[in-house]
């Protein structure tokens, strides 16, 4: 370390193989010694960080863990969100978010589905969510990370969730990144629309008596977030497209989760298609074909109240509805199906 200069480091990143699925593109502008046993990398730009632990484990001797580099006496951050990290003797300082940064990662969310986008945007809010002063915005953000991650079919995102225990994990993660956002954004309707999502994510690995025995605190998230946000923030519209969903889940309880309700509750939780579709035209009113899912859901819900012909109209307008990623492509053939069935 002590003879280490930037060509030889630059020469180090570049003679690794091309990978597809961990494309990097690095390029180290200055390397300075600090001391014996630590480095400052200045000016490193990443497309991707999940190689460079890798790389430098290989070359280096650092020990990886969480994204970072360790070595006694210092360590080095990899982090393009970040930036400069300083690592004298151990020491090291996060940053604060900018908007910049929280920019990103929403814009990395938003074009999920490819690229490895929401891997990158979850390590982005790792990296973030270690500066306490960030968690306000970051909690419910990673929450909502995990959450898609789950069920990504994105090859990119495959390492963080190519098996059971995997995407139970990230479910775990999801619900506790969402009960953190209450702490630190009590006030935020997103905190509390999270913690439903998250609550019922786990479901799906505790089973449908643990799903059941949450209905009312599933229902309580989303009802404080309806009551929190804006009617004019367009945001507002997954919180009652989430009520719309949470009604039609109940509605369409088969007789055996009837049965399992019974036991859990003296008074099981009610709802009805009719009450669903109310939330999902609501949804539809703050934020005009802003999703195609909800646009199919209020389809469905007249197809369970008898009216084909509404609901084939409406199946029809989740086709023609643009869609942005992988998730919005299921529902456009979910929606196709329906129009075929209703001809």
């Amino acid at each position: 370390l002590s003879t280490l200069d930037s060509y030889t480091a630059h020469k180090w990143f570049k003679s690794e193989p091309y990978d597809p699925v961990n494309t990097m593109i690095a390029r180290i502008l200055n390397m300075k010694k600090l001391s014996r046993s630590s480095l400052l990398l200045r000016g490193m730009q990443t497309q991707t960080t999940r190689q460079l632990p890798r790389v430098a484990s290989k070359h280096l001797d650092y020990s990886v863990l969480a994204g970072r580099l360790y070595r006694i006496g210092g360590f080095v951050a990899i982090s393009s969100a970040i930036g400069l990290a300083s690592c004298n003797g151990g020491g090291f300082a996060y940053c604060k978010a900018s908007t910049n940064d929280i920019d990103t990662s929403d814009r990395l969310f938003e074009t999920r589905g490819g690229s490895g986008n929401l891997s990158k945007n979850y390590e982005l809010l790792v990296e973030l969510y270690q500066n306490p002063a960030n968690r306000a915005e970051v909690c419910f953000r990673l929450a909502r990370s995990c959450y898609n991650l789950i069920s990504s079919k994105d090859p990119l995102d495959a390492y963080l969730n190519d098996t059971t225990e995997k995407k139970k994990k990230l479910a775990e993660e999801a619900l506790r990144y969402a009960q953190e956002a209450l702490d630190h954004a009590p006030n935020d309707f997103r905190s509390y629309y999270w913690n439903g999502i998250a609550i019922q994510s786990m479901g799906e690995f505790e089973g449908t008596k643990y799903t059941i025995s949450r209905l009312n605190d599933i229902r309580g998230y989303f009802e404080q977030a309806a009551d929190l946000s804006s009617s004019e923030d367009k945001s507002t519209a997954m919180v009652h497209y989430c009520l719309g969903s949470w009604c039609f889940s109940l509605a369409n309880l088969g007789w055996l989760s009837r049965k399992v309700a019974s036991t859990v509750f003296a008074s099981p939780p009610t709802a009805s298609f009719e009450e669903a579709l109310e939330h999902f035209k609501r949804a539809e009113e703050v934020n005009p074909g802003f999703w195609n899912k909800n646009t199919l859901m209020i389809a469905e819900c007249y197809y369970k109240l008898g009216d084909k012909e509404k609901a084939y109209e409406w199946a029809v307008k989740a086709v023609e509805t643009p869609f942005q990623n992988v998730e919005d492509e299921v529902s456009k053939q979910a929606a196709q199906n329906l129009v075929s069935r209703l001809s």
